[in-house]
């Protein structure tokens, strides 16, 4: 877990809801706006910027490092 990224629920309009409407799970995710999207006074918590930008730059060093098809994993010696 990345220090200081909280896990929520909220009721949106993403396209999570139609999976979701199928017993299949999804993640929306972004910066915290204090449930205020959509409204007259929408705005963003600037320092959840800064922890969403770490969240992703660590799930994107995460999925750099998983072997895929295209790039093998180099072989261990025993």
């Amino acid at each position: 877990m990345v220090p200081d990224v909280r896990l929520d629920w909220e009721d949106g309009a993403s396209d999570a809801r139609f999976l979701s409407a199928h017993g299949i799970p999804g993640v929306v995710w972004g910066a915290d706006g204090d449930q205020s999207q959509h409204s007259d006074d929408e705005h963003v918590a600037v320092e959840s910027i800064t922890r969403l930008y770490g969240a992703l730059d660590q799930f994107l060093d995460a999925c750099r490092n998983m072997p895929s098809p295209e790039r093998p994993q180099p072989k261990t010696r025993s």
